[in-house]
């Protein structure tokens, strides 16, 4: 495929120029600046990958986390008045400390780069002698451990090879599908069937946010197989339409399906959709709505979290809750499977941040709320923990995209990278959640390829 560095730049210029056109008249001048600033901060990954890291790279993982950074810290800000952000008021200080706190990151990840300060050999567990039958093999178990996950053993140590081996399986048999490997007719419909079952299941319980990262892997599989924008758009249109019918209407569709009592079947939810859309319509018809009402069904509102954490969590430490003191990094438990450790403890950082910061109550044992990685490194150490934190976790990112995102990789073991590199493009999670099963999760996809494949 043809790259045209100039054609993406000049892309993004329009992008940048169409958000300032037409960004909110209630936002400052200040937050328009930093803004921009974090908007083109964000870019300059995907503007690498084009111009030279396609040249080594299977795709572009640093870009994609750079564009959930952007419209983490960027976007939001020309649409959502800043006293309407979900946790308080956003602050200036909270964009320009993230904008340098990035770039520190960038910096340090290019500059490790480019000394290649890791040398491995790819990530490769099947080899290339019958590929595809391996492959085959292997994605039907990694189906099995999901299905068991979801309905016999749920909530185990298993979930999260389960979530993994979900975008294995689908990614997969999308792969064979779209090279048109020969499969058997059962295959091919138990694809389709648990795709759609999938796609439903995430839409219809109104978790927005999974129902999108499996739509954006999904599109990424079809385009490195496929490369058809058509395929694209049947991924991508039906999401985008959904999406904007379920945002202003998600937070009382969940109220009434998660904790109603009544049991509320496929066509009951989609019903209940419809009515709650038309009533919200009815809503902005008849009456002029609130700019906080406004801004909570804006398109982006959903996205601000990771900058309205970072604020409300500079504006309360440490005047208001101390440091942590580096107590949210504990590594060692992560190590060690449930079985063996069954009293281990859980990870449960979401809850002790939402508690800490007085979010959620005490006795809301129910309840926890994300703690982003950058929040996190202000949470225990301040500004200089967010600096020295940035350094370390460059290299953690040159680690992961050097072993996993080799170019040189066949086929099946490309869909094996891009499973396992999605689950950290998203950086709303702390650390250990994010990357403490790393470890554990690359030795049981070697352990379990080793023992399916020579059975």
């Amino acid at each position: 495929m043809k790259r045209n560095p100039l054609f993406l730049f000049l892309t993004l210029c329009l992008i940048n120029f169409g958000f300032n056109k037409f960004k909110s008249d209630v936002i400052p001048y200040d937050y328009i600046f930093w803004a921009n600033c974090n908007f083109w901060l964000h870019s300059l990954p995907i503007l690498h990958f084009v111009l030279a890291g396609y040249k080594k790279e299977l795709f572009p993982f640093i870009g994609l986390l750079g564009g959930f950074l952007m419209i983490s810290f960027s976007l939001p800000i020309y649409f959502i008045n800043p006293s309407n952000y979900q946790l308080g008021i956003l602050s200036v200080e909270a964009l320009k400390l993230s904008f340098w706190a990035y770039t520190v990151f960038y910096f340090f990840y290019f500059v490790f780069r480019y000394i290649n300060i890791f040398k491995l050999n790819p990530f490769n567990p099947i080899d290339s002698k019958n590929e595809i039958f391996k492959a085959r093999k292997l994605a039907l178990v990694f189906l099995i451990i999901h299905v068991i996950d979801l309905f016999v053993l749920p909530g185990t140590s298993l979930h999260h090879i389960a979530q993994v081996g979900l975008y294995i399986y689908l990614g997969t048999y999308l792969t064979i599908l779209n090279i048109k490997s020969k499969i058997q007719f059962w295959e091919k419909w138990l694809f389709y069937l648990f795709l759609i079952y999938e796609y439903f299941s995430r839409a219809f319980n109104g978790l927005i946010s999974v129902l999108a990262l499996l739509t954006v892997f999904l599109v990424l599989i079809d385009f490195f197989t496929k490369r058809s924008l058509l395929r694209i758009m049947i991924f991508i249109v039906p999401f985008m339409v959904f999406y904007l019918v379920m945002t202003p209407i998600k937070s009382e569709f969940r109220q009434m399906v998660w904790y109603d009592t009544k049991s509320y079947s496929i066509i009951d939810r989609f019903i209940l959709i419809k009515d709650l859309y038309i009533e919200y319509k009815d809503r902005i018809n008849f009456r002029e709505k609130k700019s906080e009402e406004n801004d909570r069904n804006n398109f982006f509102w959903r996205f601000s979290y990771q900058a309205s954490a970072f604020s409300f969590v500079l504006q309360e430490t440490p005047d208001n809750v101390p440091y942590y003191g580096g107590k949210s990094y504990s590594f060692f438990s992560k190590f060690i499977p449930r079985f063996i450790w069954p009293e281990k403890p859980k990870e449960d950082m979401g809850y002790i941040f939402g508690t800490r910061y007085s979010i959620i109550s005490l006795d809301n044992t129910t309840t926890s709320i994300n703690l982003p990685i950058l929040t996190e490194m202000y949470m225990n150490f301040g500004k200089l923990g967010i600096f020295i934190g940035m350094i370390l976790l460059s290299l953690v990112y040159l680690f992961l995209n050097n072993y996993l995102n080799q170019k040189k990789l066949s086929m099946v073991n490309q869909v094996y990278s891009i499973s396992i590199l999605f689950t950290f493009v998203n950086v709303e999670s702390n650390f250990t959640l994010t990357f403490g099963n790393l470890p554990l999760l690359l030795i049981s996809i070697y352990l379990m390829t080793y023992k399916t494949l020579k059975f």
